[in-house]
């Protein structure tokens, strides 16, 4: 077993769900919920894992769960809630919606992290994920400013704090898909089957 990377991890389990029809993270796949597919990841690679949630429904994980401290502001807040409590720099962010992530990506995110200033995120076949990305702590105030000008998309955000994009397209251990957003009922359907 490798070294525990320094870097803390949060799986975003905040959203409303509407589309899912139903808690996301809490969703099971291949015998277990989203949420449990990510952290047994995570756990191989760092030993500082979280879930920001507002739902108690997660405490059963065992992992520490943290309500978002601007409610109501999407995935920005909960970015913005993990960087707040953190005690390092760098800082691991993956919506629960993607299970299937490899920890060879995570690990290829993180390594590259560690030179670049502003956040890093992926990418992969020309889309950007931005819930699937390192930021860093000293990020948190331009993020608030943001959450207090109800300037809440992530995306748009990304050209503000400062952030460079890794592709994982050409990378080695790149499938389509680790990345595959589980979204709705549809898409779950999808996933149980293939």
């Amino acid at each position: 077993m490798r070294e525990p990377i320094q870097i803390n991890a949060y799986v975003l389990c905040g959203g409303k769900s509407t589309r899912m029809g139903t808690e996301k993270g809490l969703v099971n796949l291949q015998g277990k919920e989203f949420v449990r597919h990510i952290t047994d990841t995570l756990k191989r690679i760092t030993d500082s894992i979280a879930i920001i949630a507002n739902n108690n429904g997660y405490e059963r994980f065992g992992y520490n769960i943290i309500g978002d401290l601007v409610k109501e502001k999407g995935p920005l807040a909960g970015i913005y809630t993990g960087l707040m409590h953190s005690n390092k720099e760098l800082n691991l962010f993956l919506s629960c919606d993607i299970p299937l992530v490899k920890e060879e990506a995570i690990i290829h995110l993180i390594e590259s992290s560690v030179k670049n200033e502003g956040a890093t995120v992926t990418e992969h076949n020309g889309k950007t994920e931005p819930l699937f990305a390192v930021y860093r702590k000293t990020q948190a105030t331009l993020i608030k400013e943001l959450l207090d000008k109800d300037e809440l998309s992530v995306m748009n955000s990304l050209s503000i704090i400062g952030s460079q994009k890794i592709p994982l397209s050409g990378e080695s251990f790149y499938d389509e898909k680790m990345l595959c957003n589980i979204n709705t009922k549809k898409n779950l359907k999808f996933w149980r089957r293939n």
